[in-house]
């Protein structure tokens, strides 16, 4: 659960229903950006103490939650209920699992047949191997005695 809120706070408020809701979600994160990197700046140009730097940080994570109201609140920051956003982003989610694991079943199914097949092909390599073998067998013991007869009649009519 952990990390879905923290997913959400992430994903979702740069997911909105509208379309307006989703340009002002964009607008905030990168407000939340800019002041950020004007926090950084600032700390490093004025070398504020470290009590007036919490004093700024809290302001612009104040201002931040003022930013994401309404449909756009996290389920953290609106007290642990899931926005409609979160629903969506949660359901696209299981069915994207339930897409991934239906595809694994079907690669498992594959792998299995793959190996079921290349079983029977290595068997049968194996047993071709044996015939040509014999068969080469065969073939020797054939011209050996051709070759006897053959020398039984050249000795035969010398």
């Amino acid at each position: 659960m952990k990390i879905v809120a923290l997913i959400s706070d992430i994903v979702v408020p740069m997911v909105s229903v509208s379309t307006a809701s989703a340009q002002g979600a964009g607008d905030a994160a990168g407000r939340l950006r800019e002041q950020q990197l004007k926090l950084r700046g600032q700390k490093a140009e004025k070398n504020l103490s470290n009590k007036e730097l919490k004093e700024k940080e809290k302001k612009g994570q104040e201002e931040t939650d003022k930013l994401f109201m309404g449909e756009n609140l996290t389920a953290r920051q609106n007290g642990g209920e899931p926005s409609k956003s979160d629903i969506a982003l949660q359901k696209g989610l299981s069915k994207r699992r339930e897409t991934l694991e239906k595809r694994e079943k079907g690669l498992d199914l594959r792998e299995s047949l793959i190996a079921a097949a290349e079983k029977k092909v290595e068997e049968r390599i194996r047993e071709l191997k044996k015939l040509e073998s014999r068969v080469t067998s065969l073939t020797k013991k054939n011209f050996e005695e051709n070759t006897n007869r053959f020398k039984k009649l050249v000795s035969m009519y010398e």
